[in-house]
């Protein structure tokens, strides 16, 4: 066999291979997804606590503003010394 010869084996090995890897890939997923899934009818623990944990007070907030009511719960005295000095700058 010649140089050239022998190449061109070793390439068509090559694609070969490369088509039968692929084809045997494309069979192997396809039958992963052909599976069915099973779904559990009751929640279960794992549910309850991705639920718990994703919004885990749920509106159970307390109010915890004591001034709702009044916007300045000091009137109109909130700053004393306000006419004492007036800065020239």
């Amino acid at each position: 066999m010649d140089n050239q010869s022998k190449s061109l084996m070793i390439v068509g090995v090559v694609i070969t291979l490369l088509v039968a890897g692929g084809i045997g890939f494309w069979y192997w997923s396809k039958s992963k997804q052909t599976l069915p899934s099973q779904t559990p009818e009751a929640p279960t623990l794992g549910s309850e606590i991705f639920e718990k944990t994703q919004n885990p007070i749920k509106g159970q907030v307390p109010d915890t503003n004591p001034f709702d009511d009044q916007p300045n719960p000091f009137g109109d005295k909130t700053n004393p010394i306000e006419k004492a000095y007036n800065n020239p700058f």
